[in-house]
């Protein structure tokens, strides 16, 4: 009887407990820039804590899909490094095919800075899709993975099971909240 009185103590135990849980519980969280924050504090929350609230295979994804999103960060500078200097480039072109138009006299001078700077857009222009595609591609998949975690935790569920079988002390009951 004693024994009874125990296990009915735990179980209703295991049912409070869970329902302090569902309201201690982080409610939702969502990505942004590459981070998961809590949606109702819009405050990051840190590495240490997903590995507490997220199983392993889904905190696994959260680390490869921040590792990629962290990969992508430079290629993204490089992008936009490529996109300056072709920007620069035929502005300079430009420039320099003005001066050429505006000039009283044929001066060599000006083609050549027109077409040194106009060559030297079009390879920037190439640099800068070819640093984007990388970038495109690892951003991608940092967001799948990502919205992945965030979605296998949102829609997770709280259930209690009582299951009978082998434990880690032999066999019994296993009360899981």
């Amino acid at each position: 009887m004693k024994k009874l009185l125990i296990i009915i103590g735990l179980i209703f135990a295991g049912f409070v407990a869970n329902s302090q849980n569902q309201s201690n519980n982080i409610c939702s969280i969502e990505k942004r820039c590459g981070k998961i924050i809590n949606v109702e504090t819009k405050e990051k929350i840190s590495s240490e804590d997903l590995m507490l609230i997220l199983d392993e295979d889904t905190y696994k994804t959260y680390r490869t899909g921040r590792t990629l999103h962290i990969v992508s960060i430079p290629f993204w500078c490089t992008t936009a490094a490529f996109a300056s200097l072709t920007t620069a480039s035929f502005i300079m072109a430009h420039k320099a095919l003005n001066a050429q138009t505006n000039s009283n006299s044929e001066e060599l001078g000006n083609a050549i800075g027109f077409s040194l700077f106009y060559a030297g857009g079009i390879i920037m222009s190439l640099g800068t899709m070819v640093s984007a595609i990388p970038s495109i591609a690892i951003t991608v998949c940092s967001n799948a993975k990502m919205n992945k975690v965030v979605d296998n935790y949102n829609n997770k569920t709280n259930d209690i099971t009582l299951n009978f079988g082998a434990t880690n002390s032999g066999i019994g009951f296993t009360l899981n909240f």
